[in-house]
């Protein structure tokens, strides 16, 4: 009996140490700029709201249908990481032409940004119910279609953006 309770409580630190089941999470969308499918967006998907570059669990490219889907998971990861609240953060350039119709843009109020060279940012948490357990999420998050043309809450300018 002694021998099996010391077996018992010497499993316990194991056990408590053991990794964290992965977390997984993936959303998708279509980009526009106006009305046509917007081509060569940078779409992150981050493990936190962090500005460090080491959270970054997926990074895509936008095609010439606007489409992206990103996906990724804490495996590999410490423990201590393996917590998400991800967000989506989209860079863009649309209506970022500085031949455009000055009249235009005397009326916008994306005039604030134009004639600035870099990308536009902005990003959204996804909900808490596409966080799963596992290396796959069981359903993306859909972002739907968005127009890049409108000024997203919390928009900045990125000035120094790195692939």
């Amino acid at each position: 009996m002694n021998q099996q309770l010391i077996l018992l409580l010497a499993t316990i630190p194991l056990i408590a140490c053991g990794d964290a089941p992965p977390r997984t999470t993936s959303a998708k969308g279509t980009l526009l700029c106006g009305e046509k499918p917007y081509e060569d967006a940078r779409v992150r998907l981050y493990r936190m709201n962090s500005e460090d570059n080491k959270e970054i669990l997926d990074y895509k490219v936008t095609s010439s249908s606007g489409m992206f889907q990103v996906d990724g998971n804490t495996q590999g990861r410490p423990k201590n990481e393996s917590i998400m609240t991800p967000f989506v953060r989209i860079y863009h350039k649309c209506d970022e032409n500085p031949q455009k119709d000055a009249s235009f843009c005397s009326n916008s109020p994306l005039n604030r940004f134009l004639f600035i060279r870099g990308f536009r940012r902005f990003q959204m948490q996804i909900p808490a119910e596409f966080v799963f357990n596992g290396r796959l999420a069981k359903q993306a998050f859909n972002l739907g279609s968005m127009n890049l043309q409108l000024i997203f809450p919390g928009e900045t300018m990125e000035k120094h953006f790195q692939e």
